[in-house]
């Protein structure tokens, strides 16, 4: 009878503290917190695009109307009547080994690119008609000037990037920016 009565004695204390601990983890998992709002961010590079359209013809003006000095990029893509009939004018900036045209200056705060980057379609679909119009999208970012101790603009690394490098630049931490759709004749 003893060992009967050490036996329920035990069961219970074990029912017992099994209970008092199913209780706390049962509200730990099914504990729920739901929170809302939001933050604004602003970003210091604020740039922006004004193109013109002519002739098979789309002429690239970047504006830079943020705080900062920025180097701007900006490359163009065109549906697959196109495919690779696209010239870009290299006045002033420079084709990178990605694929992107790099403006040759930094962008000050004020400024636009001038030249501008112009992108013809040279290979017109031969079934095109007037009042024909192809897509061309044009995608740039602007990334922030960063000097080093000395002055000069250097690259992510520390190393100075001289004129013209801009693809040398922290690209990594470039805001992209606006993407526009129009094209086509007049």
């Amino acid at each position: 009878m003893m060992k009967k009565k050490t036996l329920i004695m035990s069961a219970l204390a074990v029912t017992l503290a099994a209970g008092m601990t199913i209780a706390p983890a049962l509200a730990y998992f099914t504990d729920h917190t739901e929170a809302s709002g939001s933050v604004a961010v602003e970003l210091g590079e604020k740039t922006t695009i004004t193109e013109q359209v002519g002739d098979w013809t789309k002429t690239i003006t970047i504006g830079n109307e943020g705080p900062e000095s920025v180097y701007v990029r900006a490359k163009a893509l065109a549906g697959t009547k196109v495919g690779s009939g696209l010239q870009y004018s290299e006045d002033g900036w420079t084709k990178g080994d990605d694929g992107w045209y790099y403006y040759n200056d930094i962008l000050d705060a004020g400024e636009s690119t001038n030249p501008a980057l112009t992108v013809e379609i040279t290979e017109i679909p031969k079934d095109a008609v007037d009042g024909d119009s192809i897509n061309v999208t044009v995608i740039y970012e602007a990334a922030k000037v960063i000097y080093g101790e000395d002055g000069n603009p250097v690259d992510k690394d520390g190393n100075t990037i001289g004129a013209g490098d801009a693809q040398k630049a922290d690209w990594d931490m470039a805001v992209v920016t606006d993407a526009d759709a129009e094209g086509g004749e007049d």
